[in-house]
C-alpha cells in the first residue's frame, strides 16, 4: 500500500489513539490536507476497490483517518451509499474526540445525509469541534450564528467565531469579517482598512468572490486609492466565476468609463450576463438603457420587457417603472388597471432598502398625477392627489414637493391656497434640489479625476 502512505505521513497516533500532528503547520493546514484528500478520491464517488479494502483493514485496526475515510464514503459517496453507516462511523471517529470527526459529524446533520435535517445538533457538534480548534466548524459555528440557524442569531459572536478561523487562514471567515468590517456588522466598527487587509487575505486563499467587494472598495477609493483600472481587473475576477455582483459593477464601468473606455454594448454584455441569473438590478438597468435610448436607439418594448423580468422578482423600483408604461400603453398595450394593481402593491411593500424606500415614494407620486389627471384610469380626485404627493414628499420625492408648493400656492378645487404651507413644501424642494445637485457635482469632479 505504498502509494497510500502519504496520506497519513502527517499524524501519528499516542497511546490513548489521539492524533499528534507531526508537522509543525498549523492544525488548519493538516485538517484541511486531510479533507482534501478523502474528497478528492471520492470525487464522482470513484473509488478503487483496492483503496476501499485499505480504508476497511486499517480502519478495523483502529487507524482513525481511515475511518473518516471511511464514513466519508458511505456517508456522501455515490457508489454503495448508506447513510445510516456513514453516520455510525462518524459517531465512532467523534467519540474519540478528534476535532475534525466532530464537525463533519456536525455537517452530516447539517446536510440532513439520512434524510433528517437537525441544524440544531449541527451547532452542538461543530461548537465541541471549534472549542478544540478545529478551523472549519469555527467557521461553520460562526455562519450558523450569522444566519441565526440552529440557534439564536448572534453577528457579534459569530464575528469572534471568523475572527477565529480567519486567523487560522480560513478564506470563507476572512471574507465575511471583511464584510462585516464594509458595513459595521457585529459589533464592529465601519473600517474600510480592516476590510480591505481582510478581502485581501480571502483573495489571496483563493476566495475569489472578495475580488468583487475589494473591486468596489477600488472603485470608490475605499479603505484604499481610488485606482478605477485597477477595480475593473478584481471585478472581472470576480466575474469569470459568475459572481453576478461584479457583472453588474462591469456593467456599470463601462455604462460611465469608469477605469475603462465607455462602451454601452460591453455595459449591455455584461448586464444581460447578470440578468441570466436572475439578478432584478440588471433587467432593471437594461430596461433604463433601452427607455432613454442611453446610447443605444430607444426601444421601448425592450424596456417593458426588461422591467417586466425584474418586477417578476419583485423589484420595486422596476415595479414601480412598468406600472407607468401599463397605464400609458408604452412599448406595449395600455393596460391602466394593471398599472393601477401594480402601484398599489408597491406602495404596500415593506421596504428592504434605499432604493425600495425611493420606489414607493415614486410610486406614491405618480398614484398622485393618476388621480390628478384620470388617466382613463380613475376618476381625477385633486384631493386624493394631492394625499399622494403629501406621502411622497414625506419620503423627500422632490417633484411631488414641488407640484404641493404649486397646488397650495393657486389652489385647486377642494383646496384652499395656502402660503405657508406652499413656502414650505416649495424650500423643501429648494433645499433637496441643491443637495442632490452638489451630490451629482462632486461625482462628476471624481469620475473626471479618475479619467485624467
Amino acid at each position: 500500500m505504498d502509494k497510500y502512505e502519504d496520506f497519513t505521513d502527517f499524524m501519528r497516533y499516542d497511546e490513548k489513539n489521539q492524533i499528534v500532528y507531526t508537522s509543525s503547520e498549523d492544525q488548519f493546514h493538516q485538517t484541511y490536507q486531510m479533507s482534501t484528500v478523502i474528497l478528492e478520491n471520492l470525487a464522482g464517488g470513484q473509488v478503487d476497490s483496492e483503496l476501499l479494502d485499505y480504508w476497511k483493514a486499517e480502519a478495523g485496526n483502529g487507524d482513525l483517518f481511515c475511518l473518516c475515510c471511511l464514513a466519508f464514503y458511505f456517508s456522501e459517496g455515490r457508489q454503495d451509499s448508506r447513510p445510516d453507516l456513514g453516520l455510525t462511523l462518524w459517531q465512532k471517529a467523534a467519540g474519540t474526540g478528534f476535532p475534525f470527526a466532530l464537525y463533519c459529524l456536525g455537517l452530516f446533520h447539517h446536510k440532513g445525509l439520512d434524510g433528517r435535517f437537525d441544524q440544531a445538533l449541527a451547532v452542538q457538534f461543530w461548537l465541541m469541534a471549534a472549542e478544540r480548534g478545529q478551523t472549519e466548524a469555527q467557521y461553520a459555528l460562526g455562519q450558523a450564528y450569522y444566519l441565526g440557524e440552529g440557534l439564536t442569531k448572534n453577528s457579534k459572536i459569530a464575528a469572534s467565531w471568523f475572527f477565529k478561523a480567519a486567523q487560522k487562514h480560513m478564506p470563507g471567515a476572512q471574507f465575511m469579517l471583511g464584510q462585516m468590517y464594509l458595513e459595521g456588522d457585529g459589533g464592529l466598527p465601519v473600517n474600510h482598512d480592516q476590510a480591505v487587509f481582510w478581502l485581501s487575505k480571502a483573495a489571496e486563499n483563493g476566495y475569489d468572490d472578495a475580488y468583487a467587494y475589494l473591486g468596489v472598495c477600488y472603485l470608490e477609493g475605499s479603505g484604499v486609492p481610488r485606482d478605477q483600472k485597477l477595480a475593473v481587473d478584481m471585478l472581472k475576477k470576480a466575474a469569470e466565476i459568475g459572481h453576478s455582483g461584479a457583472e453588474i459593477c462591469l456593467g456599470a464601468c463601462y455604462r460611465k468609463g469608469l477605469g475603462v473606455k465607455e462602451d454601452i454594448g460591453e455595459a449591455i454584455a455584461w448586464y444581460m450576463k447578470a440578468a441570466g441569473r436572475g439578478v432584478p438590478v440588471a433587467a432593471y438597468n437594461l430596461a433604463v438603457i433601452y427607455c432613454h435610448g442611453d446610447g443605444v436607439p430607444e426601444d421601448q418594448p425592450l424596456c417593458r420587457f426588461w422591467f417586466q423580468k425584474a418586477a417578476d422578482l419583485e423589484h420595486l423600483p422596476s415595479m414601480a417603472e412598468l406600472s407607468k408604461l401599463f397605464i400609458m400603453g408604452l412599448g406595449g398595450p395600455k393596460e391602466g388597471d394593471k398599472g393601477l394593481a401594480l402601484l398599489n402593491r408597491v406602495v404596500l411593500a415593506d421596504p428592504q432598502t434605499k432604493d425600495d424606500e425611493l420606489a414607493i415614494a415614486e410610486a406614491q407620486y405618480y398614484l398622485g398625477l393618476v388621480f390628478l389627471e384620470g388617466f382613463e384610469v380613475v376618476e381625477p380626485d385633486p384631493l386624493a392627489a394631492v394625499g399622494w404627493w403629501e406621502k411622497a414628499a414625506r419620503r423627500g420625492h422632490l417633484e411631488a414637493q414641488h407640484n404641493l408648493g404649486l397646488v397650495y400656492m393657486e389652489g385647486r378645487p377642494g383646496i384652499e391656497p395656502d402660503r405657508a404651507r406652499s413656502d414650505y413644501w416649495f424650500q423643501m424642494a429648494i433645499s433637496q434640489d441643491v443637495d442632490e445637485w452638489e451630490e451629482e457635482l462632486q461625482e462628476e469632479n471624481h469620475d473626471s479625476k479618475s479619467r485624467h
